[in-house]
């Protein structure tokens, strides 16, 4: 419900996927804020993600996108790791940790993010949980601890004026798809603890 903070050597969460079907595109990473609803992360400056379907990174753009690893699919768990002071990212699947995938990126804000353009069940564990990736547990990276001392996320609906949680759309208030502005990529800023998104 914060940005991610600055003061440990490394911040890292986890998200699995639970469901979705092929033609899904889900992108895991971070961003700024705000940042729109509309985009993947990665689409947009100082955000960086890797996609489902093809298994690239980006970062900044859509042109940037580069080969990272394979796809992933329904059951992967995606780790996402960020080092403040030297303001870089890497990626983690079904707990074996990939390349260095960006730099850079210390001076900004940065939010857990994921974003779907279609179906998808994914949960995401900022350290309520144990990880699937080791050497995080060991070595105490969770954005939330084990035992709950945080405050909780607001209500969903209460949280005007606040960083805590932006998503782009209200149930009942969607768009037709015969309005030009509409997309169907479905994006969410994600906070707090024990989160599990429905798209």
């Amino acid at each position: 419900n914060l940005p991610l903070p600055k003061s440990n050597d490394i911040y890292y969460w986890e998200s699995k996927i639970f469901s979705k079907p092929e033609a899904t595109t889900i992108a895991i990473g971070l961003s700024t804020k705000p940042y729109p609803s509309f985009r993947f992360p990665g689409y947009c400056k100082h955000s960086v993600a890797i996609f489902s379907q093809d298994g690239f990174k980006c970062y900044n753009h859509p042109l940037n996108a580069q080969s990272y690893g394979a796809p992933f699919v329904k059951g992967d768990v995606v780790g996402v790791g960020f080092r403040p002071r030297t303001g870089s990212v890497f990626f983690t699947r079904n707990g074996v940790r990939m390349a260095e995938a960006f730099t850079g990126l210390q001076s900004y804000n940065l939010f857990p993010t994921i974003s779907a353009d279609g179906a998808a069940e994914v949960h995401v564990n900022f350290g309520q949980a144990g990880f699937v990736f080791i050497e995080a547990n060991v070595k105490k990276w969770g954005l939330a601890p084990m035992i709950g001392t945080l405050a909780p996320p607001p209500a969903y609906g209460q949280d005007k004026d606040s960083v805590l949680i932006e998503a782009c759309n209200v149930p009942g208030t969607e768009p037709k798809d015969t309005d030009p502005s509409f997309s169907k990529t479905h994006g969410l800023l994600i906070g707090g603890a024990g989160l599990q998104l429905h798209f």
